[in-house]
């Protein structure tokens, strides 16, 4: 499962498959908002870490802080 999950350091999302998660947060989501309105929009694209043309541990790093597009979940904590 890391290793497939590892994959997400790479790339890019269409806005119409994470803005349903951007502005129900207020940490990194806000940096997403600008170029992926409320409504509209849905095949904008956004990186999924911080360096997206990268094969590196950004992605880990901020799921594991919650500034992640996706969730992931461990027994006793809840991303």
């Amino acid at each position: 499962m890391t290793v497939l999950s590892g994959g997400h350091t790479i790339g890019q999302a269409r806005c119409d498959g994470f803005r349903n998660r951007i502005y129900n947060k207020t940490n990194f989501a806000t940096t997403r908002r600008g170029s992926c309105p409320a409504s509209g929009g849905d095949g904008n694209l956004a990186p999924l870490d911080s360096s997206p043309n990268r094969f590196d541990n950004a992605y880990f790093s901020a799921l594991v802080g919650g500034n992640s597009f996706f969730r992931s979940s461990s027994p006793g904590k809840r991303f």
